[in-house]
């Protein structure tokens, strides 16, 4: 009889490794996978009988956490999966009596602080996002891996902004989305993202204990945006752009106002598309407890199957790995994709 599936986890903290230093003291293991918005996130508990933590192994805040899931048997006899979890910096350090342990959380950032602390003011001009994220990527010595249509700008301002916030808010503000993993920064095109082949199919007996849930709504989404913009011939005036699926004013019309200004009508365009799609996201959602699957990862897409009208193709926004003596348990949380609104 082979051995039944497993998943051990193959950490090192500062050097120590899971496997064998740290394996009498690792209690469980939480890690996000997050697809944009945010960093990837990492949780350590361990027990601290001995007071070790507190005392000659007290940790720094900037150590790093690197590490793997291992999944054996998983797809066969004598199989082994390795999911890559990434580097992360200890970002909090926390201690509690009864029973005592220590907890250890860290975030997918370089391990420059000042990524994410320094605020800088700036403006940029006539630049494009991807020059814009290499000139960053560089101060850090990080590498970049772009994977999006050139967009360029005529000016943007970063205001009292720390690097990390501002590459994070323009890449939302233009439909784009970005992921720190392994000392690299991964800027990417959600809609191409949306449109890759399906990597797996869920249907109803996919999530454990029928533990799911699929909300479907029609508040906060929209058919199109309205927007004002600058004439590049005519600097003073200001005139109003629209985008949308439908033409402006058709019936049935649900469209997003925006207040803030564009610098042009392409521009106004581009940041209207996103918002719109951005809020689309929310309209259709569905999450759950999966039995686990290593192959799901934050960024792919899956196929759902045998849950009637939520039936569909969906777009994996987060996932979570919780990790203890009681076993592994795998989080989802998508959206259903639909046709995005894009500026041509």
């Amino acid at each position: 009889m082979s051995d039944p599936r497993q998943v051990s986890p193959d950490i090192s903290f500062n050097g120590k490794n899971v496997k064998t230093v740290l394996s009498n003291y690792m209690k469980s293991l939480e890690f996000a996978d997050i697809a944009s918005g945010e960093s990837d996130t990492i949780k350590l508990t361990l027990q601290n009988i001995d007071m070790k933590w507190l005392s000659s192994w007290y940790p720094k805040k900037g150590d790093k956490i690197k590490g793997n899931l291992i999944f054996t048997n998983w797809k066969s006899a004598d199989s082994s999966t390795k999911l890559p979890l990434g580097t992360f910096i200890l970002d909090e350090i926390g201690y509690k009596g009864g029973p005592l342990e220590a907890a250890f959380s860290g975030l997918a950032m370089p391990a420059a602080s000042s990524f994410r602390t320094r605020n800088r003011t700036k403006t940029w001009k006539k630049i494009t996002i991807r020059q814009i994220a290499k000139k960053i990527c560089k101060r850090y010595k990080l590498k970049l891996t772009y994977d999006a249509k050139k967009i360029q700008l005529s000016s943007y301002e970063q205001s009292k902004k720390d690097d990390s916030s501002f590459l994070y808010e323009i890449c939302e503000k233009y439909g784009l989305g970005m992921k720190a993993f392994a000392g690299k920064i991964i800027i990417f095109d959600k809609g191409r993202y949306e449109r890759k082949k399906a990597i797996a199919t869920l249907n109803r007996e996919s999530f454990v204990d029928d533990d799911w849930e699929f909300t479907d709504t029609l508040t906060g989404t929209y058919t199109g945006a309205s927007f004002a913009y600058k004439n590049s011939k005519k600097k003073k005036k200001t005139l109003k752009g629209y985008i949308g699926f439908r033409k402006k004013g058709a019936k049935g019309n649900r469209t997003l106002a925006i207040t803030e200004q564009m610098s042009s009508l392409k521009d106004g365009k581009r940041k209207a598309a996103a918002q719109v799609n951005k809020a689309n996201e929310g309209a259709t959602v569905l999450s759950g407890t999966i039995w686990p699957n290593p192959k799901i990862i934050a960024t792919a897409t899956v196929t759902v199957k045998g849950l009637g009208k939520a039936d569909g193709k969906y777009y994996v926004d987060k996932v979570t790995y919780s990790l203890s003596a009681k076993g592994i348990e795998q989080k989802v949380e998508m959206h259903k994709c639909q046709k995005r609104l894009t500026a041509r």
